[in-house]
């Protein structure tokens, strides 16, 4: 299908006055001017992942806590899975007539212990795959080791229990 040449023009001109548009609104004067840069170029964009590295998350560091994929902590899991599952249906009724923001967060709920169950029901990559073990073992030793200094004898000895011993 050939376009006529009034389509032709319209598309031209369209094309045209829209290329203007982004040009002039990008300011072409400063594109290869010597200007303050922004974003990534000037290191602004990692103050504040470095802020809550070193300072917020310090503080909730939970201790003497190591992930356990036994086949009772599973069972476990998946008991309470099924509790939490039963009060979040029983709520269904009355989700109905809450407010907007309030079945947003019924709804995300629901999200959350679908996701729970995928992960424990369905892929069961605790079961499938042995570098599951691995990845958790040395995540957790991993942040354990990226504090700063010093290394006190305290935590030293929270390192070594967090190790696991067949």
């Amino acid at each position: 299908m050939r376009l006529s040449p009034r389509e032709r023009w319209i598309g031209f001109v369209t094309t045209a006055v829209a290329s203007l548009y982004v040009w002039f609104t990008l300011q072409p004067d400063l594109l290869l001017s010597n200007t303050t840069a922004n974003g990534g170029d000037t290191g602004a964009h990692v103050w504040w992942p470095a802020f809550l590295r070193d300072h917020i998350l310090p503080k909730w560091r939970l201790t003497g806590w190591a992930p356990d994929w036994s086949p009772d902590a599973v069972a476990q899991r998946r008991t309470q899975l099924d509790g939490f599952d039963g009060r979040w249906q029983a709520l269904h009724e009355q989700a109905t007539s809450w407010p907007v923001a309030e079945q947003v967060d019924y709804r995300l709920i629901g999200s959350a212990l679908a996701r729970v169950h995928f992960e424990l029901n369905v892929i069961c990559i605790h079961e499938r795959n042995p570098g599951f073990y691995v990845d958790q073992t040395l995540g957790l030793l991993f942040l354990s080791l990226l504090r700063p200094p010093p290394f006190t004898e305290a935590r030293s000895r929270a390192i070594v229990r967090a190790l696991p011993v067949n």
